[in-house]
């Protein structure tokens, strides 16, 4: 009696004879091999929701400094033609103020317009509020940048940790 070769080893659901009798063995992947294939598939996915998590976090804080910038620069105009800051006290209402103050000026009024859509919310009140790129109101002081001038400040992503606040100096 001869052993005939398997025709293609190693391959799952592949029917091959074995050396010991005739009895016909199923060739397949084996549990471990399965459970480490199922682990390099988990790793990658979560490697790629990391990435993915810092890639957007990353580009809230971008969108956050450009709405920053926007602000920063009608607040330089306001200033230029108006002898005092805007008021605010930096409470989450502070920006309503702000924006207000800013659209009395005509040049203020034409930076504000380079503002994103999205940035600016109004509430059931009528009330407008300046939004981050994370999704929460902006607010402003008056006072307490460098030399005393207005400060900008988002909560960043956890509004609760005042950690990851991104804070814009308007001066």
């Amino acid at each position: 009696m001869t052993a005939r070769p398997c025709a293609a080893p190693g391959l799952p659901g592949r029917v091959a004879q074995s050396k010991i009798g005739n009895r016909k063995l199923a060739i397949a992947f084996t549990l471990v091999e399965m459970l480490v294939a199922i682990l390099i598939l988990v790793v990658g996915v979560a490697l790629c929701v990391g990435v993915g998590s810092m890639v957007r976090e990353g580009s809230q804080s971008e969108e956050t400094r450009n709405i920053q910038a926007v602000l920063r620069s009608a607040l330089h105009v306001y200033h230029g033609n108006e002898s005092a800051w805007p008021a605010g006290d930096g409470t989450p209402e502070s920006t309503t103020g702000l924006i207000n103050a800013l659209r009395k000026d005509q040049s203020a009024r034409a930076e504000l317009a380079k503002l994103p859509q999205q940035a600016i919310l109004v509430d059931d009140t009528g009330g407008e509020f300046v939004m981050d790129g994370f999704g929460n109101r902006m607010l402003y002081h008056q006072t307490g940048g460098l030399a005393g001038g207005p400060l900008l400040i988002s909560p960043g992503k956890n509004p609760r940790d005042p950690a990851d606040d991104i804070n814009a100096d308007v001066n």
